[in-house]
């Protein structure tokens, strides 16, 4: 989940993950999952966190932990 390999006006699901396995943890913990559908939102100011939706959900991630979930 990088700003390179989405799309905001477009709902992407997870296909699964790749990276460190405390990462990958962290993101299972915080609610995403394999199959999980998600709207990429923007980015929080100052270069901070990309912002991604699911359901209610606003989810802040670095972008080293978005970049361990696959789409």
């Amino acid at each position: 989940l990088t700003t390179l390999a989405i799309d905001r006006n477009l709902i992407h699901k997870i296909a699964g993950f790749c990276g460190e396995p405390e990462k990958i943890e962290r993101l299972k913990e915080m609610g995403l999952h394999q199959g999980l559908e998600l709207s990429y939102v923007g980015r929080a100011p100052l270069n901070g966190p990309l912002l991604f939706r699911f359901g209610n959900t606003v989810l802040a991630l670095r972008l080293e932990e978005a970049s361990c979930a696959l789409i």
